[in-house]
């Protein structure tokens, strides 16, 4: 089980890679902290705040509050019963 988390951690990092080469405007992310361990999240965090310092958008879908607070600027929850942004 260690060596499959292991391997799941490897490769979303190696997936993530090929995607910044191109150096996108924006950067989508569905639960990239998902099966990551604690060190691991906060080198994904690193990641989402250094390419959004750059002036590039970054939309992460996740349930991981833990990331939420520690990458994200603004927040949009669903559902929506009437459109709430928080900041």
């Amino acid at each position: 089980m260690l060596f499959a988390a292991a391997q799941e951690e490897k490769s979303k990092q190696e997936t993530a890679q090929p995607a910044l080469i191109k150096n996108p405007d924006i950067l989508i992310l569905d639960e990239p902290t998902s099966g990551l361990d604690g060190m691991n999240m906060k080198t994904m965090s690193k990641m989402m705040k250094e390419f959004a310092e750059q002036g590039k958008c970054v939309l992460v879908i996740t349930h991981d509050l833990e990331l939420i607070a520690e990458a994200c600027s603004y927040q949009i929850r669903l559902p929506l019963e009437a459109p709430t942004v928080y900041k």
